[in-house]
């Protein structure tokens, strides 16, 4: 592995734990919500683990070497990410 992909596969897992996105507000949306915040705590630990450990077996670079995989993958990521947009759009508002 290049040192160019050594660092560029840190920063990414690094930037996965330290910069706040969706993983977090629902961590803090748990915890606001009395829930048990450590089961998304461990969910969001096992996520990182799980994506970290792919990359580093070198899937990340098997499917970066495939175009259509890797665009197959985006549209399929955009997929889920919408069908959960309508699950949530139509679940009540709880507080």
């Amino acid at each position: 592995m290049s040192s160019n992909l050594l660092l560029a596969f840190w920063a990414l897992s690094i930037s996965l734990v330290i910069v706040p996105g969706a993983d977090w507000a629902y961590a803090i949306s748990a915890g606001l919500k009395k829930n048990a915040i450590a089961p998304a705590v461990s969910g969001m630990l096992l996520g990182y683990t799980l994506i970290t450990g792919v990359v580093a077996a070198g899937v990340g670079v098997l499917i970066a070497s495939i175009p259509a995989l890797m665009a197959i993958l985006t549209l399929l990521g955009a997929a889920y990410l919408l069908v959960m947009k309508s699950i949530v759009k139509n679940r009540p508002l709880t507080l």
